[in-house]
């Protein structure tokens, strides 16, 4: 793990997110990686509704830090 990520990642953007294999990966990834983050943020790509609904505590899931900001648009 790179140590920007474990110690200067405060904020995460997901810009149209659909939840697809490689966006999950990554997501996961950066998450579960980021111990200081304060806010995350994540616009979901045009879609279902209950996709969004399902996606939403997977993503909260993965935060290390339970008490961050997090932002559903």
């Amino acid at each position: 793990m790179t140590s920007c990520l474990r110690s200067q990642v405060r904020e995460i953007n997901l810009v149209h997110y659909h939840g697809g294999i490689v966006q999950r990966a990554l997501a996961k990834f950066l998450l579960c990686n980021a111990p200081v983050i304060e806010k995350l943020w994540c616009e979901f790509a045009e879609g279902p509704m209950w996709t969004q609904v399902q996606l939403m505590p997977e993503i909260k899931g993965w935060l290390i830090n339970k008490s961050a900001n997090t932002h559903f648009a």
